[in-house]
């Protein structure tokens, strides 16, 4: 194992046990569990992410060149409910994509196509290709946010594969490939999808890893240690005192056989002969020389310091002292100085001689043969031993420094020839012989402290670590059991919204396995069961997929409260009871917060009739629930398709008006069909105006409606009008003569000539095909009124989309007329 955070655990619980082991305690269970927690690593040491991303609200999202994207589209996001209604093949996915590249750098496409990981490599796809298939180099991929957090206006940038965006928002991603996932996966990798944002899957590793080495560790112990200590546990009896084992080891020793592999190594020559040149540098050529006495080298440096060329001497003040005086005493000082450094070295060579000398003399000795016996060592070797008996007795005879060049020739011979017998001679027991010798010779009641502790750890430390590797096993399945506990409760919650009549609750186990904990989903409440079945195995395929779900939320739920959620097409999965539960109960959950927090709530769709129900249950809120639509442009010259962004309201509608008009009105004013398409239009836009209106008046909005009033999508432009008309008569009647009132007054009054019967009927006939179509230039004269109403309804740049219902001018206008203090009656 290489030096990380796993080592350092495992080397510390061990260190810790071998300390108890060797002072002979023994601790019970509560006692190992102490002694290992604190070297068990926690998710803030171990997540790899610096810094989670924080909650904030999801102004916009700028997406360009991936996937279906080309020329980028801006997706502006309501703080509550936003809802993408796209056909299949829209671009529902990418944008699901572009979402999964800012938050993590890359999509979870392999996860969801397990076995073709290497065909569905982002980089290789994501990027959007023109009609010919190849990459579009006038979009590269970029996908940017812009959201609020507190009162600060952010925007972070994804251009990168596999890095998320800087400082991006927590915005959580369910592709329908994903949602599945949890119920799909082995049990033990169960622990990923749910325990990511806790650090479980860091924390999973790092235990597990711990609990590996440290039975490693204990098998080490058990059957491990160096093979010169096994030989002489097998060779030699230990019983006895110390003095006992340290004499039964030497007699081992001498009973071995001396052979050349069995010999303790001999001193290296580099040695010998660097020596013999310190200690010649250090003698020079004149080693007679002594440095002056202490008494005399303190006269003469006073002299040097007080006397002065030409002046009188201060020895002896009789005669001057001349300049060459000065520097001969001068000179004698140096040269005494540097016979003292000298001597100073030479003493200190000398004790190295000492200690070489000392270790060749002792490895001299352990090679006699016991009792003069003479073994049958190899010709050349014993020749060379022979020579370095005889160089290191002939000290007396050369001097120090010939005699400690001899010596180094010899061991250089000693060497050679020990090489050549190694190399013929030598295996792997050999080796363990003559190591167990070097040990002994070297330290023999050292040798017996190890075979000690080698005692030790089999008999006691081996047991211990093997404990602790059970301890930490089990201490990780709690872990992961507590950590789980409580999203049973939330599951369950989900799964009592979205799953099928008579579906029941579900169990989340965890349990030890030889490597990861594994996560068990079992049934619970089941009566007479002796014990619980797998929910895997037992549910319908309906309750798995909103089992799958309901995990997933539960999950975000707990990990990521505040969180802007992204639920890419449930519908393949919903059947139409799970949709109108998932549209209503499902969302208002995730938009009030009942789990958690309050979230912000992205759902794609191609379901229509997940639309409608989204808008039935949600069209009332504050923040306002907004919708695009999803399209695919087709280039004329066939160049190139690729998705564009259409928002639902008033402004939208208008261009579309608009666009026929400045495309067909030259040439095709007069035409029936134009005269048709174009009336059809402006009455959708005046619609929507009208129905933009209704939602503003209501609970979305400024509350101007009667208590109760709930706007319909059902209800066809008669109807809304009249709604609205009436509730603007009512409040208009209630203001009072101050100006603060002129500007709604002038807004309310084009609304309502806009909006009233006699200005819209003409447009009916040429909506519904009937046979008499109205005039172009009545239609346009229409068009511009409801153009210049539009703009009444826009949010500010710097405001979530849905802040239109509040923010825009005509509510600004509204409302300031709505708290107009001098009002006779209050407008409810």
């Amino acid at each position: 194992m290489t030096d990380n955070e796993e080592t350092i655990g495992a080397r510390g619980i061990y260190e810790v046990l071998s300390a108890l082991a060797h002072r002979g305690f023994t601790i019970d269970d509560e006692e190992l569990r102490a002694k290992i927690s604190p070297f068990l690593p926690e998710k803030s040491a171990t997540d790899p992410r610096p810094v989670r991303a924080e909650p904030a609200v999801v102004h916009s999202v700028a997406v360009r060149g991936i996937r279906s994207f080309g020329p980028e589209q801006i997706l502006r996001l309501s703080e509550g409910l936003t809802i993408v209604y796209a056909g299949n093949g829209k671009g529902k996915t990418s944008l699901s994509d572009a979402f999964e590249l800012v938050s993590d750098g890359v999509t979870t496409r392999s996860r969801g196509l397990p076995l073709a990981t290497s065909e569905v490599k982002d980089k290789d796809h994501i990027t959007h290709r023109t009609s010919d298939g190849t990459p579009d180099p006038e979009h590269p991929p970029r996908v940017a946010v812009r959201y609020r957090r507190g009162e600060e206006l952010l925007q972070c940038t994804w251009t990168d594969f596999n890095s998320p965006a800087p400082r991006h928002p927590d915005m959580q991603v369910l592709p329908r490939r994903l949602l599945r996932e949890l119920v799909n996966a082995k049990r033990t990798e169960r622990i990923e999808p749910l325990g990511a944002a806790l650090g479980l899957p860091e924390i999973s590793a790092s235990w597990t890893a711990i609990a590996k080495a440290l039975g490693e560790m204990s098998k080490e112990a058990a059957e491990g240690g160096e093979p010169h200590l096994q030989l002489l546990e097998r060779e030699v009896a230990l019983g006895g005192d110390d003095a006992a084992i340290v004499a039964a080891l030497k007699r081992w020793t001498r009973a071995q056989k001396i052979q050349p592999e069995n010999l303790p190594s001999s001193s290296s020559a580099v040695r010998w002969r660097q020596l013999a040149g310190d200690l010649e540098a250090a003698t020079g050529t004149d080693i007679s020389d002594a440095p002056l006495s202490a008494h005399l080298t303190a006269l003469l440096t006073e002299f040097v310091k007080v006397a002065e060329p030409g002046a009188d001497c201060p020895a002896c003040a009789q005669a001057s002292v001349p300049q060459s005086r000065l520097d001969e005493v001068r000179a004698m000082l140096a040269a005494s100085e540097e016979a003292a450094r000298r001597a100073e070295q030479r003493a200190t060579l000398a004790h190295r001689l000492d200690a070489l000398s000392a270790q060749v003399g002792g490895w001299l000795d352990a090679t006699d043969p016991p009792d003069g016996a003479v073994g049958p060592e190899h010709e050349d070797w014993r020749q060379s031993l022979f020579a370095l008996r005889i160089a290191f007795a002939q000290k007396e005879q050369l001097g120090d420094i010939p005699w400690m060049r001899g010596v180094a020739d010899a061991l250089d011979g000693l060497e050679k020839a020990l090489a050549c017998v190694a190399h013929s001679a030598v295996d792997d027991a050999a080796l363990d012989r003559r190591r167990a010798v070097d040990a002994i010779t070297a330290d023999a009641d050292g040798t017996r402290k190890a075979l000690e502790d080698l005692e030790v750890r089999r008999v006691t430390l081996a047991p211990m670590l093997k404990r602790a590797q059970a301890m930490t096993k089990a201490m990780l399945v709690e872990r992961v059991q507590t950590e789980f506990l409580d999203l049973e409760g939330p599951i369950n919650d989900w799964l009592s919204i979205l799953g099928p009549v008579g579906t029941p609750r579900i169990s989340l186990s965890a349990k030890a396995t030889s490597g990861r904990p594994s996560l068990d989903l079992l049934v619970a409440g089941l009566p007479g069961s002796a014990s619980a079945p797998h929910a895997t195995g037992y549910l319908s395929d309906a309750q798995l997929d909103m089992l799958g779900m309901s995990a997933h939320l539960a999950r975000i739920e707990r990990d990521h409260p505040g969180s802007t959620i992204v639920i890419d097409d449930p519908s393949d999965m919903l059947d139409s009871t799970s949709r109108r539960a998932l549209a209503s109960k499902g969302i208002s959950r995730l938009l009030d917060g009942e789990g958690s927090s309050a979230h912000q709530v992205l759902v794609l769709t191609h379901d229509d009739q997940l639309v409608r129900d989204l808008w039935d249950g949600h069209r009332h809120r504050n923040p306002a629930t907004v919708q695009d639509t999803m399209e695919i442009h087709r280039c004329d010259d066939g160049t190139d398709a690729y998705t564009v962004l259409t928002s639902r309201g008033t402004t939208q509608a208008v261009a579309r008006a608009v666009e026929l008009k400045k495309g067909y009105w030259d040439q095709h004013q007069d035409r029936m069909w134009f005269r048709a398409a174009f009336a059809a239009h402006t009455r959708q836009a005046i619609e929507m105006c009208a129905k933009d209106m209704d939602t503003l008046l209501g609970q979305a909005g400024i509350e101007l409606h009667p208590e109760g009033h709930v706007p319909d999508e059902s209800k066809d432009l008669g109807k809304v009008r009249d709604k609205v008309l009436s509730t603007l008569r009512r409040t208009t009647e209630r203001w009072c003569s101050h100006g603060r009132h002129t500007k709604a007054r002038r807004v309310t009054a084009e609304i309502a000539d806009l909006l009233s019967h006699s200005s819209t009927q003409f447009l009916n006939p040429g909506a519904h095909a009937d046979v008499i179509l109205p005039d172009a230039s009545s239609t346009a004269a229409l068009l511009d009124k409801v153009d210049a109403l539009a703009k009444q309804f826009a949010a500010p740049e710097d405001q979530a989309r849905s802040s239109w219902t509040t923010q825009s001018p005509i509510a600004k206008a509204l409302r300031i007329s709505r708290d107009c203090p001098d009002c006779p009656v209050a407008v409810s």
